[in-house]
């Protein structure tokens, strides 16, 4: 039931609106033509798109040289950009945006392999937007920390992709450690940002 706030103009006073408020508004030259303004949809009008996850899980690369998807177990907040599975976001309004990627990446064993990570949008590979790392040895981590701007449009949707050279390649995660107390490591974070 909507909750109708229909004394504002004749009051000289602040006043707090609940989200499910509703404001009756007439424009002077149609004294008998009310508009409705919902106060969520107000507020919601004004929030810029935005989305921010992890994955706290190890992901390996499974088969050398061929491409696999980015999975997130972890979505810490979003407005406007919509996590349709563990891979995809799907983005209400288009524009200009930016990806900043940040993963933990370690080889098992061997030495010298390359890792990739890149964007796909609608399912084809994004133009520009594959970063490589080079693992030097065994047991060794290095972080790839990346910020890729891109325009979308409206239900476009995001992924991540990597492939790697060798199987013991992957984005590590560890638990949280102590000695001294320290939080957990996720394998990955994403950020997708609409740009002003």
């Amino acid at each position: 039931m909507k909750n109708f706030i229909t004394d504002l103009a004749f009051i000289d006073q602040l006043t707090t609106l609940a989200s499910d408020d509703t404001i009756l508004v007439r424009q002077t030259s149609q004294s008998k033509k009310n508009t409705e303004i919902s106060v969520t949809n107000f507020f919601a009008s004004n929030i810029t798109p935005h989305i921010a996850l992890l994955d706290t899980t190890i992901q390996t690369i499974a088969v050398a040289h061929t491409p696999q998807v980015i999975t997130f177990n972890t979505l810490d907040f979003a407005d406007k950009i919509v996590q349709t599975s563990s891979s995809r976001f799907t983005v209400l309004e288009g524009g200009n945006f930016i990806a900043n990627i940040s993963a933990q990446t370690e080889l098992q064993s061997g030495a010298n392999k390359i890792l990739d990570i890149w964007i796909k949008v609608n399912g084809t590979n994004l133009a520009n937007s594959n970063s490589k790392i080079r693992v030097a040895n065994g047991n060794d981590q290095k972080r790839l920390t990346i910020s890729i701007p891109f325009t979308l449009n409206t239900n476009d949707y995001v992924e991540l992709w990597m492939s790697g050279d060798d199987v013991h390649l992957r984005l590590l995660a560890t638990g949280a450690e102590t000695t001294p107390d320290r939080p957990a490591t996720p394998s990955i974070f994403l950020t997708i940002d609409k740009l002003p």
